[in-house]
């Protein structure tokens, strides 16, 4: 039998399993080779109201992490804005209500900044943090003990986000307290 007959006789019977087996090192390669960029999230941060552009996001998301975690920390605070006009409990907002309920759910969010009339209706879900007990009064202005105003906040107004009647709570269910509690500290303080 010559080569090319032995050759055939191999891809007659085992084309399917070598073309699966192609198919699965294409598509497991992309996941180890490209995913050695993404740091881990030390935060998951949402921004409800409006967007801001990924250039001052990115600028934002850097500072914070180097000031919460440290110049040279391996993970990462992760801020995602969600642009919604009026209410995010409106029926225009429905879907983008479902799936931050969906996120809280799956304590994909730790904190959260959103319109005071949408943190008075979740405050009565008890889906928030008392803040009083954990960061203290040293001039803190919290609206109540679940959330504290953040208008007129330097940092967020120079990156784009409107801050009017917007409030900054930690969810009851985050993974990261600690980190987010510092991170809510180092917001209001400034």
């Amino acid at each position: 039998m010559t080569f090319f007959k032995r050759f055939d006789n191999f891809w007659f019977y085992y084309k399917t399993h070598i073309l699966v087996g192609i198919f699965i090192i294409a598509a497991a390669v992309p996941l180890v080779v490209f995913d050695k960029d993404q740091k881990p999230a030390a935060l998951h941060i949402s921004l409800i109201g409006n967007g801001i552009s990924p250039k001052n996001q990115e600028e934002l998301q850097n500072e914070a992490t180097a000031i919460i975690l440290g110049k040279d920390a391996k993970s990462e605070i992760r801020l995602n804005f969600w642009q919604v006009d009026g209410q995010i409990r409106s029926m225009s907002n429905i879907d983008l209500y479902q799936k931050l309920l969906a996120q809280i759910g799956a304590k994909e969010i730790d904190v959260l900044l959103l319109e005071k009339s949408d943190f008075d209706l979740m405050v009565k879900e008890d889906a928030f943090m008392e803040l009083n007990n954990i960061l203290g009064n040293d001039g803190i202005r919290a609206d109540n003990e679940f959330g504290i105003d953040v208008t007129g906040n330097p940092i967020l107004s120079n990156a784009g986000y409107h801050t009017e009647n917007k409030i900054v709570c930690i969810l009851k269910n985050t993974k990261h307290k600690e980190t987010a509690v510092r991170f809510v500290d180092w917001l209001v303080k400034q």
